[in-house]
């Protein structure tokens, strides 16, 4: 989003760093180019979902960046990708499903919600719902050649000190690629205590125990994002 899009665009002048991205890609012999579309909760295309992202600066360019590329990319024989940010939700601009549902908000042990890098919980059906719809909404509307998942697990914060400043780091460095985790914090998760992360939410609190019908809240886990992905992809299945 941060190389296609700009809040100090024009129009034509977001329009023309799109072309230009894609004629690279048609240079350097790529077939495909896996283009940002949901990022963090906000849209880089017209969604009736959620509102306009942070680099286009929170409102409508003026015309559709996803529709554009698709068209652009087709033009040069590329196949194009929407890039899919699936339950980092960090985002609380007015629209935005971490502000128009504070339930959803991953929880820690003590039924704390996160307050930064947001995520919501897989593990709740609603936002499984909702996630599904605003994918199928891109997949009905536009004529994309694939839909790429990232960030598509539980997020990887704790209710500590060092785990904010995991937090801001991200947010500082807002091009490194999603979901890298330094060595650094990959030890701290190896430490410490599944009941200070932020693995629960509002129907499955640490204090219940493991949800009915599973043997260990990893497995609960593990079943949650499996479920979205199959939902997702019996959907898109269904539908092209």
């Amino acid at each position: 989003t941060w190389e296609h899009s700009s809040s100090g665009y024009s129009a034509e002048q977001g329009k023309a760093r799109i072309r230009e991205i894609l004629e690279n890609q048609k240079a350097g012999n790529f077939n495909a180019v896996l283009w940002q579309a949901r990022q963090s909760g906000t849209s880089y295309y017209n969604s009736p979902y959620e509102p306009w992202g942070y680099y286009v600066g929170s409102e409508d360019p003026g015309y559709d960046p996803l529709a554009y590329a698709i068209q652009e990319g087709h033009k040069r024989g590329l196949e194009v990708h929407a890039w899919f940010n699936v339950f980092q939700t960090s985002s609380t601009a007015p629209g935005a499903p971490a502000a128009e549902h504070p339930e959803w908000i991953c929880r820690d042990g003590n039924g704390n919600p996160m307050s930064e890098s947001i995520a919501l919980s897989p593990g709740l059906e609603e936002v499984r719902e909702y996630t599904v719809q605003v994918a199928m909404e891109i997949v009905r509307n536009y004529d994309i050649d694939g839909l790429h998942l990232d960030y598509v697990r539980w997020n990887e914060y704790d209710n500590s000190d060092f785990s904010s400043h995991f937090a801001r780091q991200a947010e500082e460095r807002p091009r490194k690629f999603d979901g890298i985790i330094s060595p650094e914090h990959l030890r701290h998760l190896q430490q410490v205590s599944n009941q200070d992360r932020y693995l629960y939410d509002v129907n499955h609190p640490y204090s219940a125990g493991v949800p009915s019908g599973f043997g260990s809240w990893e497995e609960w886990w593990r079943w949650s994002v499996t479920e979205i992905v199959r939902t997702l992809h019996d959907s898109i299945q269904a539908e092209k």
